[in-house]
C-alpha cells in the first residue's frame, strides 16, 4: 500500500472570489483582515510532515503553546515577494517554487481558485478541490435551488434578480410572501444577506447593492421563523464522503456568522444526515474533492432545509478537527472578538490569565484561532471542553477578562 504524499496547506484567496456583493467598507474590511489571516489557520490543521505557506510569519509566542499542548505543526514557510495575493507571492518566488517542486505533495487549499490550479499545474502535484466549474457553480448561491431540485431534495421558494430589477421582484414578493431574506449571489459569512420586513427595507435595499456588478444576481426568498442554523461538514475523498461533525451556528441580528457550539442540539434531527448525505454523494459524483460545509435551517415547524453549500474550509473546520485531535467532545468557537489594545500572543494570555489557556492535563480551556495584533485587535478563540456547563464558564470568564464584546466581523 503506497502512503499519501505530505501536504501543502496554501489557505489562499482573492477577496472577489468570495464577495462582490457590496463595495463598502465592511467588505474592505474583510478583504484586507480577516481574509489575510487565513494562510495563518492552516497551521492549527497542519502535521509535523506537512508544510505551510503562509503570508507573513504567525505570532512566535503562538506557536510554542500550540506545542505545549499537543499540536506539532509542519514546516512554515513564507514567499518573500510580496503580492496582491498569496498565490501570485509564490509563483513570483522562484527559490521556493524549486524548493516545493523537489517533493510530491497533496495541496490542501482554502479554495480550489484558479490561482490554487494553476499553482499545483506549475508545481505538478496533485489538489484536494473540485475542479474549477464545479466550484464556480456551487460558489454562486443562484444555482443551489436547482442542485437540491437534482438532488431530489426541500426547497424553499426562491425568486432570482438582477441588481436592476431586484427593487420590482423583491416588492411582488413582498406582496405575496410578506418578509423576506434577500441574499447576494456570492458572498461569505453574512456580507450581502438583508431582512425585508418593510417596503422601506425595499428601498434600504436598492441603495445598499447601488454599487455591486449589475450581472450579478441576488435571490429572494421568504423569511422563515427557524430556531437553528445548524453546520454539517463532510470532507469528500477519492473513494466516499467522510462525515466530520454537526455544530450549531450563532448568527447576528444582521446574520452574519458569530461563531458555533459544538455538538449541536440538534445533530438527531433525521434530516440533517439524511439530506447532507445525499447532497455530498451528488457532489462525490459530480467529482467533488476536499472539505464542505453545508448550512441548513431548521423552521419551528421542525422542518430543516439546505440553504448553502460552501465548497471550501469553513471557520468550524478548524474546532472540528481540533476536537478529534484533542479528543474532546465539545467546543464553542467565538468570533469578531473585540480586543481594543491587546496586539499580540504575549498580551492576551496576559489580559486572559494562563488559567483559561487549555489544559491537555484539564482537558479544557481556550486556544486562539487567529491571534490579534495591531492591524486587526480581534479574537476568534475555540474552547474546548467534554460539555457545556464548562465551556459557557470559560467563555464567560474569557469576555468577562478582556471586556469582549461581539462584533458583526467575519470569518
Amino acid at each position: 500500500m503506497t502512503s499519501s504524499p505530505p501536504k501543502l496547506f496554501i489557505h489562499a484567496l482573492d477577496p472577489d472570489q468570495l464577495s462582490d456583493a457590496l463595495q463598502s467598507d465592511q467588505s474592505q474590511r474583510l478583504g484586507t483582515t480577516t481574509l489575510r489571516s487565513l494562510s495563518k489557520r492552516a497551521i492549527l490543521l497542519s502535521h509535523p510532515t506537512d508544510t505551510i505557506i503562509v503570508d507573513s510569519p504567525p505570532d512566535p509566542a503562538w506557536l510554542p503553546f500550540l506545542s505545549t499542548i499537543g499540536i506539532e505543526t509542519g514546516t512554515i514557510l513564507a514567499p518573500q515577494s510580496t503580492k496582491s495575493t498569496l498565490s501570485q507571492s509564490i509563483l513570483s518566488d522562484q527559490h521556493l517554487l524549486e524548493r516545493l517542486s523537489k517533493n510530491q505533495w497533496m495541496i490542501e487549499p482554502y479554495m480550489g481558485s484558479q490561482e490554487i490550479q494553476h499553482l499545483s499545474s506549475t508545481l505538478n502535484t496533485e489538489l484536494n478541490a473540485p475542479n474549477p466549474k464545479l466550484l464556480n457553480q456551487l460558489n454562486l448561491k443562484s444555482n443551489l435551488h436547482a442542485f437540491l431540485v437534482q438532488a431530489d431534495l426541500p426547497t424553499i421558494q426562491t425568486t432570482t434578480a438582477p441588481r436592476d430589477e431586484i427593487h420590482t421582484k423583491a416588492f411582488q414578493s413582498f406582496n405575496d410572501l410578506g418578509p423576506l431574506m434577500v441574499r447576494a449571489d456570492l458572498s461569505i459569512g453574512g456580507l450581502g444577506v438583508w431582512k425585508i420586513e418593510s417596503q422601506s427595507d425595499i428601498q434600504a435595499l436598492q441603495y445598499s447593492i447601488s454599487q455591486s456588478p449589475a450581472h450579478r444576481l441576488f435571490i429572494i426568498q421568504p423569511l422563515l421563523d427557524i430556531i437553528s442554523s445548524p453546520n454539517v461538514q463532510y470532507t469528500i475523498t477519492d473513494a466516499k464522503p467522510i462525515f466530520l461533525g454537526i455544530s450549531d451556528q450563532h448568527m447576528t441580528p444582521s446574520l452574519a456568522f458569530g461563531g458555533n457550539d459544538y455538538p449541536s442540539p440538534h445533530a438527531q434531527h433525521p434530516d440533517l444526515l439524511l439530506q447532507s448525505q445525499r447532497i455530498t454523494h451528488w457532489l462525490h459524483k459530480k467529482g467533488y474533492r476536499g472539505i464542505v460545509g453545508i448550512d441548513f435551517v431548521i423552521t419551528t415547524e421542525n422542518k430543516a432545509y439546505i440553504v448553502e453549500i460552501n465548497p471550501r474550509v469553513n471557520t468550524s473546520t478548524f474546532p472540528l478537527h481540533l476536537a478529534q485531535r484533542l479528543g474532546r467532545s465539545a467546543f464553542r468557537l467565538m468570533t469578531g472578538l473585540q480586543t481594543q489594545t491587546v496586539t499580540d500572543f504575549d498580551q492576551l494570555v496576559d489580559g486572559v490569565g494562563t488559567d483559561l489557556l487549555y489544559d491537555p492535563l484539564r482537558g479544557s480551556g481556550m486556544i486562539p484561532l487567529t491571534v490579534p495584533n495591531a492591524t486587526t485587535p480581534t479574537l476568534d478563540a475555540m474552547i474546548f471542553a467534554d460539555d457545556h456547563t464548562t465551556i459557557t464558564k470559560l467563555s464567560n470568564q474569557l469576555n468577562n477578562r478582556l471586556g469582549l464584546s461581539a462584533a458583526s466581523l467575519l470569518t
